[in-house]
């Protein structure tokens, strides 16, 4: 039969109560009485946080998976700042991410709620495992340590400025908004923000992990596991 721990105080006393009608055979009752008070110390001793069930927040581990909106983004930030408030300070936070991007203004505020936690001398990382597109790509610049997955793929965004109408204030709203991702992803690569003007002039920019890598967007790739099993052919 498969073990099931306890849930909470009162389960396991009730279990310990079974152990002692099974081993305690004598009928002295001075010797039930020790072994009665002998369980309720026991129990004392044990902190109530041990029958709480662990989350992976809980050890600064966090997934964000899917598209970039304002509820899932608020979720994520009161989270990670619960998560800072509970955690040892020593202990990084883990962002494991995958996203095909969305909107700009939330993903930006995730950003700022990475860096607040980064002036509280808290070290947040990311870890790209499908893909990080388009906005979610400022996400994973912003952490202190990015890794990605062998297999994932980054794509940075070509500017839209065709799609904001007429409206030349609109426009200019945009290219600003432009202007700053590409001054992130300068500061963390150190190439210069023409750079990626002129790479993102005429379409987006997919890349592979490795090509990542190589363009400094990344820190490391953590490889896959090797198997050493060997394949029976029929």
């Amino acid at each position: 039969m498969k073990y099931k721990a306890p849930a909470n105080r009162e389960e396991f006393q009730q279990r310990l109560k079974a152990v002692q009608r099974r081993h305690l055979k004598s009928r002295d009752t001075d010797m039930q009485r020790l072994s009665d008070a002998l369980i309720a110390e026991l129990i004392e001793l044990i902190p109530s946080s041990v029958f709480n069930a662990v989350q992976a927040g809980d050890e600064g581990t966090f997934h964000f998976h899917g598209g970039i909106d304002e509820d899932r983004i608020a979720e994520m930030q009161g989270a990670l700042l619960q998560c800072h408030l509970n955690l040892r300070p020593e202990v990084p936070i883990t962002l494991n991410l995958s996203s095909v991007g969305g909107s700009i203004c939330a993903g930006l505020a995730l950003v700022s709620t990475i860096h607040h936690l980064q002036r509280q001398g808290r070290i947040v990382n990311c870890h790209i495992q499908g893909c990080a597109l388009s906005m979610s790509t400022l996400i994973a610049e912003a952490a202190d340590h990015r890794t990605m997955e062998p297999s994932a793929q980054i794509m940075l965004l070509k500017p839209a400025l065709d799609n904001t109408g007429e409206h030349e204030q609109d426009r200019s709203a945009m290219q600003m908004v432009y202007e700053m991702m590409f001054e992130i992803f300068s500061e963390r690569t150190g190439k210069a923000t023409s750079y990626y003007a002129e790479k993102l002039s005429k379409a987006n920019l997919y890349l592979t992990a490795q090509e990542a890598l190589e363009e400094d967007l990344v820190d490391q790739i953590l490889p896959a596991p090797t198997f050493s099993h060997r394949v029976e052919r029929y």
